[in-house]
């Protein structure tokens, strides 16, 4: 199976875990806010867009802070 090339690791064959797990709960993150705001119409105001841009960088730090994690452990085995 051929995957795009930002969920593989650098040989562009091997699906890395950690990146499909991070685009997996920011998508689920989008879904549910989706729903939030579509569904049960749910007032947006600045307050919510802050806490969203929080979310967000907590969550972009994260999984690169593990990404990059993981690439040293993985480049110290060898």
């Amino acid at each position: 199976m051929r995957w795009p090339h930002w969920l593989c690791e650098p040989d562009n064959l091997t699906p890395c875990p950690l990146r499909i797990m991070g685009t997996l709960a920011i998508i689920g993150y989008h879904g549910l806010l989706a729903f939030m705001l579509g569904h049960q119409h749910a007032a947006l105001t600045m307050a919510d867009l802050g806490t969203y841009l929080d979310h967000m960088s907590i969550a972009g730090g994260s999984f690169g802070a593990a990404i990059g994690a993981k690439s040293l452990m993985k480049a110290d085995a060898k």
